[in-house]
Protein backbone atom coordinates (compact mmCIF):
# COMPACT_ATOMS: atom_id res chain seq x y z
CA UNK A 1 0.00 0.00 0.00
CA UNK A 2 1.50 3.38 -0.66
CA UNK A 3 1.95 5.87 2.36
CA UNK A 4 1.62 9.35 1.62
CA UNK A 5 4.89 11.22 2.97
CA UNK A 6 3.93 13.83 5.56
CA UNK A 7 5.69 17.18 5.50
CA UNK A 8 7.45 18.04 8.41
CA UNK A 9 5.60 21.03 10.23
CA UNK A 10 6.71 24.15 12.46
CA UNK A 11 5.24 27.18 14.10
CA UNK A 12 7.39 30.39 13.79
CA UNK A 13 6.90 33.31 15.60
CA UNK A 14 8.25 36.71 13.93
CA UNK A 15 8.11 40.34 15.60
CA UNK A 16 7.22 43.30 13.08
CA UNK A 17 8.73 46.62 12.85
CA UNK A 18 5.75 48.04 14.92
CA UNK A 19 6.15 45.46 17.26
CA UNK A 20 3.41 43.15 16.41
CA UNK A 21 4.09 39.42 17.06
CA UNK A 22 3.48 37.27 14.11
CA UNK A 23 2.55 33.49 13.48
CA UNK A 24 4.08 31.39 10.31
CA UNK A 25 3.20 27.96 10.20
CA UNK A 26 6.06 26.36 7.90
CA UNK A 27 5.82 23.02 6.02
CA UNK A 28 8.88 21.31 4.16
CA UNK A 29 8.73 20.74 0.91
CA UNK A 30 8.24 17.21 -0.05
CA UNK A 31 11.20 16.10 -2.17
CA UNK A 32 14.02 18.35 -3.54
CA UNK A 33 13.03 21.17 -2.68
CA UNK A 34 12.50 24.08 -5.90
CA UNK A 35 11.06 26.91 -4.33
CA UNK A 36 9.21 28.59 -1.98
CA UNK A 37 5.66 29.59 -1.00
CA UNK A 38 4.19 32.73 1.22
CA UNK A 39 0.43 31.79 1.80
CA UNK A 40 -1.75 34.71 3.83
CA UNK A 41 -5.71 34.17 3.92
CA UNK A 42 -8.84 36.55 3.92
CA UNK A 43 -10.46 39.12 5.79
CA UNK A 44 -12.66 37.89 8.75
CA UNK A 45 -10.38 34.61 8.12
CA UNK A 46 -6.89 33.04 9.23
CA UNK A 47 -4.32 30.52 7.69
CA UNK A 48 -6.35 27.40 8.57
CA UNK A 49 -8.86 28.65 5.53
CA UNK A 50 -5.35 28.06 3.50
CA UNK A 51 -5.15 24.51 4.03
CA UNK A 52 -9.15 22.55 4.33
CA UNK A 53 -9.18 19.73 4.70
CA UNK A 54 -6.07 20.28 6.68
CA UNK A 55 -3.19 17.74 5.07
CA UNK A 56 -5.08 17.55 1.92
CA UNK A 57 -6.00 21.98 0.74
CA UNK A 58 -4.34 24.40 -0.59
CA UNK A 59 -1.04 24.75 1.14
CA UNK A 60 -0.53 21.08 0.88
CA UNK A 61 -0.08 20.61 -2.48
CA UNK A 62 2.05 23.24 -2.69
CA UNK A 63 4.10 21.33 -0.24
CA UNK A 64 3.96 17.83 -2.20
CA UNK A 65 4.66 20.34 -5.61
CA UNK A 66 7.96 20.67 -4.10
CA UNK A 67 7.95 24.21 -2.48
CA UNK A 68 8.45 25.28 1.03
CA UNK A 69 4.78 26.68 2.44
CA UNK A 70 4.44 29.61 4.74
CA UNK A 71 0.95 29.94 5.72
CA UNK A 72 0.96 33.66 7.51
CA UNK A 73 -2.12 34.87 9.89
CA UNK A 74 -2.03 39.06 9.77
CA UNK A 75 -2.29 40.52 12.96
CA UNK A 76 -5.02 40.11 15.00
CA UNK A 77 -5.92 36.70 12.91
CA UNK A 78 -4.84 33.33 14.12
CA UNK A 79 -2.40 32.56 16.55
CA UNK A 80 -1.43 36.27 15.90
CA UNK A 81 -3.03 37.82 18.59
CA UNK A 82 -3.75 40.42 20.51
CA UNK A 83 -7.37 40.48 18.75
CA UNK A 84 -9.84 42.84 18.16
CA UNK A 85 -12.07 41.40 20.78
CA UNK A 86 -9.56 41.90 23.42
CA UNK A 87 -8.97 45.34 22.47
CA UNK A 88 -6.65 45.26 19.69
CA UNK A 89 -6.78 47.84 16.52
CA UNK A 90 -4.87 48.12 13.54
CA UNK A 91 -5.62 49.41 9.93
CA UNK A 92 -4.85 47.58 6.30
CA UNK A 93 -2.13 49.47 6.04
CA UNK A 94 -0.72 48.41 8.83
CA UNK A 95 -0.93 44.70 7.12
CA UNK A 96 1.01 46.06 3.98
CA UNK A 97 3.61 48.24 5.79
CA UNK A 98 4.49 45.75 8.64
CA UNK A 99 3.11 42.25 8.55
CA UNK A 100 3.86 41.98 4.78
CA UNK A 101 7.65 43.13 5.11
CA UNK A 102 8.47 40.92 8.05
CA UNK A 103 6.77 37.48 6.82
CA UNK A 104 8.53 38.35 3.18
CA UNK A 105 12.19 39.03 5.12
CA UNK A 106 11.62 35.77 7.49
CA UNK A 107 10.81 33.17 4.86
CA UNK A 108 13.54 34.73 2.40
CA UNK A 109 15.61 34.57 5.25
CA UNK A 110 15.17 30.88 5.67
CA UNK A 111 16.14 30.31 1.55
CA UNK A 112 18.01 32.50 0.13
CA UNK A 113 18.74 30.45 -2.48
CA UNK A 114 15.52 28.97 -3.41
CA UNK A 115 13.07 31.73 -5.36
CA UNK A 116 9.79 33.30 -3.81
CA UNK A 117 6.24 33.44 -4.36
CA UNK A 118 3.39 35.04 -2.55
CA UNK A 119 0.14 33.86 -2.78
CA UNK A 120 -2.77 35.88 -1.95
CA UNK A 121 -6.58 34.83 -1.41
CA UNK A 122 -8.41 37.85 -1.30
CA UNK A 123 -6.52 40.44 1.44
CA UNK A 124 -3.17 39.27 1.07
CA UNK A 125 -3.39 38.83 -2.43
CA UNK A 126 -4.20 42.66 -3.10
CA UNK A 127 -1.78 43.83 -0.11
CA UNK A 128 0.94 42.30 -1.92
CA UNK A 129 0.22 44.04 -4.70
CA UNK A 130 0.10 47.17 -2.80
CA UNK A 131 3.38 46.34 -1.00
CA UNK A 132 5.28 45.85 -4.77
CA UNK A 133 4.16 49.51 -5.78
CA UNK A 134 5.80 50.57 -2.59
CA UNK A 135 8.79 48.51 -3.03
CA UNK A 136 9.77 46.88 -5.79
CA UNK A 137 12.77 45.56 -5.39
CA UNK A 138 11.49 42.92 -2.57
CA UNK A 139 12.82 39.50 -3.18
CA UNK A 140 9.46 37.95 -4.94
CA UNK A 141 9.28 36.65 -8.19
CA UNK A 142 5.76 35.89 -8.65
CA UNK A 143 2.75 36.80 -7.02
CA UNK A 144 -0.88 34.69 -6.77
CA UNK A 145 -4.37 36.65 -6.45
CA UNK A 146 -7.38 33.95 -5.35
CA UNK A 147 -10.05 36.60 -5.73
CA UNK A 148 -8.52 39.18 -4.92
CA UNK A 149 -9.59 43.00 -6.15
CA UNK A 150 -10.58 46.41 -4.15
CA UNK A 151 -13.87 47.76 -4.16
CA UNK A 152 -13.71 50.99 -5.68
CA UNK A 153 -16.11 52.80 -8.04
CA UNK A 154 -14.14 52.46 -11.14
CA UNK A 155 -13.38 49.26 -10.65
CA UNK A 156 -17.11 48.32 -10.90
CA UNK A 157 -18.86 48.57 -13.96
CA UNK A 158 -22.25 47.26 -12.73
CA UNK A 159 -24.23 49.60 -10.85
CA UNK A 160 -26.33 47.07 -9.01
CA UNK A 161 -23.26 45.03 -7.69
CA UNK A 162 -21.82 48.82 -6.82
CA UNK A 163 -24.89 49.73 -4.94
CA UNK A 164 -24.68 46.10 -2.82
CA UNK A 165 -20.87 47.39 -1.67
CA UNK A 166 -21.65 50.91 -0.59
CA UNK A 167 -24.17 48.87 1.15
CA UNK A 168 -22.18 46.24 2.71
CA UNK A 169 -19.52 48.94 3.80
CA UNK A 170 -22.16 51.39 5.62
CA UNK A 171 -23.36 48.21 6.82
CA UNK A 172 -20.18 47.14 8.51
CA UNK A 173 -18.85 50.42 9.15
CA UNK A 174 -22.15 50.92 11.43
CA UNK A 175 -21.57 47.42 12.64
CA UNK A 176 -18.58 48.33 14.61
CA UNK A 177 -19.47 51.34 16.42
CA UNK A 178 -21.42 49.48 19.24
CA UNK A 179 -18.46 46.86 19.64
CA UNK A 180 -15.61 48.59 18.47
CA UNK A 181 -14.40 46.07 16.37
CA UNK A 182 -16.50 44.46 13.11
CA UNK A 183 -18.44 41.44 15.07
CA UNK A 184 -17.55 38.94 12.65
CA UNK A 185 -18.42 36.15 14.81
CA UNK A 186 -21.52 37.07 16.31
CA UNK A 187 -23.19 37.46 12.98
CA UNK A 188 -21.80 34.30 11.71
CA UNK A 189 -19.90 35.84 8.70
CA UNK A 190 -16.31 33.96 9.15
CA UNK A 191 -13.82 32.72 12.07
CA UNK A 192 -11.96 36.27 12.90
CA UNK A 193 -13.45 39.56 14.20
CA UNK A 194 -12.02 42.41 12.66
CA UNK A 195 -10.25 45.85 14.23
CA UNK A 196 -12.53 49.05 13.87
CA UNK A 197 -9.71 50.78 11.73
CA UNK A 198 -9.27 48.06 9.85
CA UNK A 199 -13.15 48.32 8.56
CA UNK A 200 -12.73 52.04 8.78
CA UNK A 201 -10.29 51.98 5.96
CA UNK A 202 -12.75 50.95 3.28
CA UNK A 203 -15.01 53.70 4.14
CA UNK A 204 -12.31 55.69 3.24
CA UNK A 205 -12.28 53.92 -0.68
CA UNK A 206 -15.67 54.54 -1.10
CA UNK A 207 -15.49 58.34 0.44
CA UNK A 208 -12.13 58.60 -1.77
CA UNK A 209 -12.55 56.66 -4.93
CA UNK A 210 -8.96 55.52 -5.04
CA UNK A 211 -7.48 52.61 -3.23
CA UNK A 212 -5.46 54.58 -0.87
CA UNK A 213 -4.19 54.69 2.82
CA UNK A 214 -6.53 55.45 5.60
CA UNK A 215 -5.36 58.95 6.06
CA UNK A 216 -6.32 58.88 1.99
CA UNK A 217 -2.28 60.18 1.67
CA UNK A 218 -0.85 57.46 0.15
CA UNK A 219 -2.58 55.87 -3.50
CA UNK A 220 -1.77 52.52 -3.81
CA UNK A 221 -3.19 52.32 -7.69
CA UNK A 222 -0.66 55.31 -8.45
CA UNK A 223 2.78 53.05 -8.22
CA UNK A 224 0.66 49.79 -9.68
CA UNK A 225 2.74 50.34 -12.77
CA UNK A 226 5.81 50.21 -10.92
CA UNK A 227 4.81 46.11 -9.92
CA UNK A 228 6.73 44.28 -12.87
CA UNK A 229 6.44 40.85 -11.65
CA UNK A 230 4.69 37.61 -13.21
CA UNK A 231 1.12 37.92 -11.71
CA UNK A 232 -1.54 35.07 -11.73
CA UNK A 233 -4.79 35.96 -10.58
CA UNK A 234 -7.36 32.98 -10.28
CA UNK A 235 -10.97 34.00 -9.34
CA UNK A 236 -14.39 31.63 -9.52
CA UNK A 237 -16.84 31.71 -11.83
CA UNK A 238 -19.48 31.53 -8.72
CA UNK A 239 -17.72 34.75 -7.28
CA UNK A 240 -21.27 37.33 -8.07
CA UNK A 241 -20.08 40.11 -5.41
CA UNK A 242 -16.64 39.90 -3.31
CA UNK A 243 -14.59 39.47 -6.58
CA UNK A 244 -16.55 39.50 -9.49
CA UNK A 245 -15.01 38.03 -12.25
CA UNK A 246 -15.30 41.49 -13.83
CA UNK A 247 -13.93 43.30 -11.54
CA UNK A 248 -10.85 41.09 -10.57
CA UNK A 249 -9.57 41.43 -14.81
CA UNK A 250 -10.39 45.69 -14.77
CA UNK A 251 -7.85 45.57 -10.77
CA UNK A 252 -5.17 43.31 -12.72
CA UNK A 253 -5.52 45.46 -15.53
CA UNK A 254 -4.10 48.21 -13.64
CA UNK A 255 -0.79 46.06 -13.29
CA UNK A 256 0.78 47.76 -16.44
CA UNK A 257 4.44 46.62 -15.95
CA UNK A 258 3.40 42.82 -15.39
CA UNK A 259 2.42 40.18 -17.10
CA UNK A 260 -0.60 39.05 -16.36
CA UNK A 261 -2.24 35.37 -16.40
CA UNK A 262 -6.00 35.40 -15.36
CA UNK A 263 -8.00 32.78 -14.84
CA UNK A 264 -11.69 32.74 -14.55
CA UNK A 265 -12.58 28.93 -13.16
CA UNK A 266 -15.76 27.11 -13.11
CA UNK A 267 -18.23 25.34 -15.27
CA UNK A 268 -16.42 22.13 -16.05
CA UNK A 269 -13.05 23.97 -16.95
CA UNK A 270 -9.60 23.34 -15.47
CA UNK A 271 -10.69 19.68 -14.80
CA UNK A 272 -13.13 21.33 -12.01
CA UNK A 273 -17.12 19.02 -11.61
CA UNK A 274 -18.92 20.39 -14.15
CA UNK A 275 -21.76 22.35 -12.46
CA UNK A 276 -19.35 23.64 -9.88
CA UNK A 277 -18.93 27.19 -9.72
CA UNK A 278 -16.68 27.99 -7.07
CA UNK A 279 -17.31 30.96 -5.06
CA UNK A 280 -15.10 33.70 -3.16
CA UNK A 281 -14.04 31.14 -0.24
CA UNK A 282 -14.93 27.65 -2.00
CA UNK A 283 -11.55 28.41 -4.89
CA UNK A 284 -9.29 28.41 -1.68
CA UNK A 285 -11.42 26.36 0.66
CA UNK A 286 -13.28 23.22 -1.22
CA UNK A 287 -11.53 20.33 -2.47
CA UNK A 288 -13.25 20.47 -5.46
CA UNK A 289 -11.33 23.11 -6.25
CA UNK A 290 -8.31 20.77 -6.40
CA UNK A 291 -7.72 20.56 -10.17
CA UNK A 292 -7.20 24.51 -10.13
CA UNK A 293 -4.48 23.89 -7.14
CA UNK A 294 -2.64 21.83 -9.28
CA UNK A 295 -2.54 24.59 -12.28
CA UNK A 296 -1.24 27.04 -9.74
CA UNK A 297 1.91 24.65 -8.82
CA UNK A 298 2.41 23.87 -12.23
CA UNK A 299 2.36 27.66 -13.03
CA UNK A 300 4.83 28.47 -10.07
CA UNK A 301 7.04 25.43 -11.54
CA UNK A 302 6.90 27.62 -14.79
CA UNK A 303 7.73 31.09 -13.60
CA UNK A 304 10.12 30.46 -11.25
CA UNK A 305 12.05 27.92 -14.28
CA UNK A 306 12.34 31.86 -15.82
CA UNK A 307 14.20 33.40 -13.17
CA UNK A 308 16.78 35.94 -14.22
CA UNK A 309 14.63 36.46 -17.40
CA UNK A 310 13.03 39.99 -17.89
CA UNK A 311 9.24 40.23 -17.58
CA UNK A 312 7.50 41.18 -20.85
CA UNK A 313 4.28 43.44 -19.60
CA UNK A 314 0.78 41.54 -21.16
CA UNK A 315 -2.38 40.15 -19.99
CA UNK A 316 -3.42 36.63 -21.12
CA UNK A 317 -7.12 35.60 -20.14
CA UNK A 318 -7.66 31.81 -19.75
CA UNK A 319 -7.71 30.58 -23.51
CA UNK A 320 -4.30 28.42 -24.60
CA UNK A 321 -3.25 26.51 -22.22
CA UNK A 322 -2.69 22.82 -21.40
CA UNK A 323 -5.47 20.50 -19.88
CA UNK A 324 -5.38 21.51 -16.68
CA UNK A 325 -6.76 17.46 -15.86
CA UNK A 326 -2.98 16.61 -15.97
CA UNK A 327 -1.25 15.76 -13.19
CA UNK A 328 1.28 18.55 -11.93
CA UNK A 329 3.70 16.50 -10.14
CA UNK A 330 7.23 16.44 -9.90
CA UNK A 331 8.44 14.27 -13.12
CA UNK A 332 5.15 17.28 -14.89
CA UNK A 333 7.26 19.93 -14.47
CA UNK A 334 8.07 20.33 -17.62
CA UNK A 335 5.41 20.72 -19.52
CA UNK A 336 4.61 24.33 -21.30
CA UNK A 337 1.80 26.59 -21.39
CA UNK A 338 0.85 29.35 -24.34
CA UNK A 339 -0.85 32.27 -23.18
CA UNK A 340 -2.80 34.25 -25.07
CA UNK A 341 -2.77 37.98 -25.16
CA UNK A 342 -5.43 39.92 -25.01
Amino acid sequence: MHCRQQPVEEEFFIVTADGWRLAILGRQAIGPPCGVVLAGHAMMANRRSLDRPRGNGLITTFVEAGFHTYALDVRGHGASGPKAEEGADWSYDDILWFDLPAAITFVHGRHPELPLAVVGHSLVGHVILGLLGQFPELPVIATVSLAANVWIRRLEPSPLRWLKKLLAIRLMNLARLPFGRFPTRYLGLGNEDEASSFVRQFQVLLEQGDWCSLDGGIDYMRNAHRVRRSILAVVGSGDRLLCHPTSSVLFHRRFQGSRIWHWTVGGGDFGLPWGYEPDHMQVVTDPRSRPVWHAIAHWLHQRFQEVGQEVEPGFFEAGDRPSWGIDVSRDTRQNQDAPRRT
